[in-house]
């Protein structure tokens, strides 16, 4: 019996999407729990979620690319995935910070 346990048959747009559900989604339950309890402004809210929405993307895509390329042996690739991805987390703190300084 020959059951594969891993595959790449996804794009990556469809893990990125997926990723930035999970990113919303715990997000916004904690957020929604902080907004309740009065330690959060509904625009902080919103503000935190989508951060984390977008940062829940990048990671997501750029995680599953990388193993997708670890178990067809291509380790510089997925290296450099990683560094890609962490990039893009590095990027988007600065982005939004320099927004949130901007206002």
């Amino acid at each position: 019996c020959n059951m594969n346990l891993t595959s790449t048959t996804r794009l990556p747009v469809d893990h990125m999407i997926s990723g930035a559900l999970i990113g919303a989604i715990a997000a916004g339950g904690i957020g929604i729990l902080n907004y309740k309890k009065g330690s959060a402004s509904k625009a902080e809210v919103v503000a935190k979620t989508t951060k984390t929405a977008i940062q829940g993307g990048i990671v997501t895509a750029c995680a599953i690319s990388a193993s997708n390329k670890l178990v067809s042996a291509r380790y510089l690739a997925a290296a450099v995935t990683v560094a890609v991805g962490i990039a893009g987390v590095v990027a988007t703190e600065k982005l939004i910070k320099n927004l949130e300084e901007s206002k």
